[in-house]
Parts: structure tokens; sequence; C-alpha cells
């Protein structure tokens, strides 16, 4: 039977005083002449969203934090609006509390933030891509989703999936009740299914097949100027590092991040700029990898030299993602965020 509201929650209840708060928000719906049901993820990992959720409208509520009943209002509020944007609660906001987060959740959850930044771009201007509290309507394509999938991430793929990604962050007060260090442990295994699903994978291996293929550059470059043209060997490891460099840009510019290029002769001198000092600083990284671990660590030098690149192509990967090709981005008033 179709719902007015659907209350998801992450999992079952075991502390009494959450019970408490969805008693109250259970009230107050009912004060409002709003039809709900609640529904426990944990119970329905297997199914689809689309085959557990009968409401118009969902209030996803993570049990592993107590939010102040003030809250309850606020809700209510935002439900009878029936806005398409997500409102959410966040733990960051500058009015924001969260008592019992400790400093090891909240180490982790910088870990997780500048990962999801790179692999889900979309949620990269929110104080809290994962909100415990948020409000949102299910898409078609929502409907399809694991609800496995959706609980390692819920707002961001709600965000990924809603056909306007606007979200309204609000202020939020929390105190942590149980198990959220394993929950973020969770989201940052999930990461990569997550990058699948938001293309950010078939980004990195093309920047990869590109990396590749700066490498022939650089090795043509330097054999045609040492051997043929009799150029000073270190001269031609310059000029062939340079034309690698540029070659690798051109083809990133026109192929991996095509669909964040922005127009203007200017723009791309930046981005080309940018992209010089990420790769000086990716040679950096690889030499300094190959060194600590042939002479501190006795490891094979060749194979030290290949985690050193792994290493480099992380660390270009990451900091091109996040600053040469930034995601372009609107900020509207009201607090909310709407992406481009």
């Amino acid at each position: 039977m179709k719902k007015d509201i659907t209350v998801v929650l992450s999992s079952r209840i075991d502390d009494p005083n959450m019970s408490k708060f969805i008693m109250g928000l259970k009230t107050a719906l009912e004060q409002n002449g709003f039809s709900y049901e609640i529904v426990e993820l944990n119970s329905h990992l297997k199914k689809t969203l689309g085959e557990i959720i009968n409401g118009n409208t969902i209030i996803y509520l993570d049990t592993a934090y107590l939010p102040d009943n003030e809250v309850i209002r606020e809700i209510v509020k935002e439900v009878q609006k029936k806005t398409q944007a997500i409102v959410s609660w966040s733990r960051f906001q500058e009015k924001s509390r969260v008592e019992g987060l400790g400093l090891l959740n909240k180490f982790l959850f910088r870990v997780l933030r500048v990962v999801y930044d790179i692999y889900a771009p979309h949620i990269r201007d929110y104080t809290d891509p994962f909100s415990p509290l948020f409000i949102f309507t299910l898409t078609h394509r929502m409907a399809n989703l694991l609800v496995r999938d959706f609980c390692k991430a819920p707002l961001i793929y709600a965000t990924m999936m809603n056909n306007k990604r606007i979200v309204i962050e609000k202020d939020g007060r929390f105190r942590v009740i149980n198990g959220l260090f394993r929950k973020n442990l969770s989201r940052l295994l999930h990461v990569v299914k997550l990058a699948k699903n938001t293309g950010e994978l078939t980004r990195m291996l093309k920047f990869a097949t590109v990396g590749a293929s700066g490498i022939l550059v650089n090795e043509g470059i330097l054999f045609l100027l040492t051997e043929y043209f009799k150029v000073y060997y270190l001269i031609s490891a310059a000029i062939s590092i340079e034309t690698s460099i540029l070659s690798n840009f051109t083809l990133n510019e026109l192929w991996t991040f095509r669909d964040r290029r922005s127009k203007g002769f200017t723009r791309m001198l930046k981005r080309t700029v940018k992209y010089n000092l990420v790769s000086l600083g990716a040679l950096a990284i690889n030499l300094i990898t190959l060194f600590i671990l042939v002479e501190f660590f006795g490891v094979y030098y060749l194979l030290a030299n290949l985690i050193g690149i792994f290493i480099a192509f992380l660390w270009n990967f990451s900091i091109n993602t996040l600053w040469t090709w930034r995601l372009d981005k609107t900020k509207t008033k009201g607090g909310k965020t709407e992406f481009k």
C-alpha cells in the first residue's frame, strides 16, 4: 500500500533513547496527517530500494547517531514543503554539534572525505556527504539500487540518482551511539564499486592508458634526439620528459577529462601549468620512493621503481582530479548546492 512517508533506518534499534526519538517522530507524523511506514535496511540487503519502499518521501536515519529531539519539528516542516531537493542535516556545519565522535572516527572521516571527493565528485562541496539524517524522493533510478549498496553511502547515492542534484544542508545536533568505526571502514572498501557507478573508475583507466602512451613518447624522443641528432643525453631527457608531459596533458584534456574542460585559452593554459606542476611532483615521489625502498629496506631496485610508479600514478590522478580538472559547480542561495 502506498504511503506518504517511509522512515528508513540503517539498522535495528537497540538504544532506548533512539526508540524514544522514533516514537516522537511517529507521533509528529500522525498529528500532521501523514501515513507512514518504518523500514530497517539491514533486514533487506539483497533487495532493491523499490521493493521495500512504498513512501513518496523518504526520511533516512543512521541509527549510529541519535539526533536532537528538536529536529523532529524541522523534519515535519520540510516534509510539508514537498520540495524536490534533498534536505540534509550536516554534522559539520558551523552551528552543528556531535557528541562522542572520537579522534579515530574523525581521522577516518577525513580519509573517507578525500577518497570520495575523487571518486564521487558530485558531492565534493557538501560539508557532510555521509549525513546521518536526510530527506529525499525515490527516483526511478534509485528504485533499482540494491539496498546493500545504498547502505554504504546513502546521501551520495541519493544525490547521484536525483535528477536535480540539489542538497539543502541544515545544522545538525547528534550523539554517537555505536557501530560507527566499522561502518566507516566498510564505506572505504566500497569506493571501488562507487567509482564504477560514477564513471570515475573508467576515467582512472583512461588516465592510466594516457600515462602508458607518455612512456612511449618519452622513450622515443629520448632515443631520436640522443642517437640521431647527437644531443647530450641529459638535455634529450629534459626535452623528452616535457614532451611526454604535454602529450599526456593533451590526451587527458581531449579524452580523459573531456567533460570537465572549461572554455578559453587562458583557462587551458592554467590547466597546462597545473598539470606540469603535478607531474613534477609525481616524478619527485617516484624518485624518493625508489631511494627509500632500496637504501633503507633493501628492495630490488626494479621492484622499488614499480612501487614508486604506482604511488606516483595515484598522486597524479588524485591531484589532477581535485585540482587541474576540478568539477565545475554552481552555488545557489539558501544553503543549496547544484552541480552543472
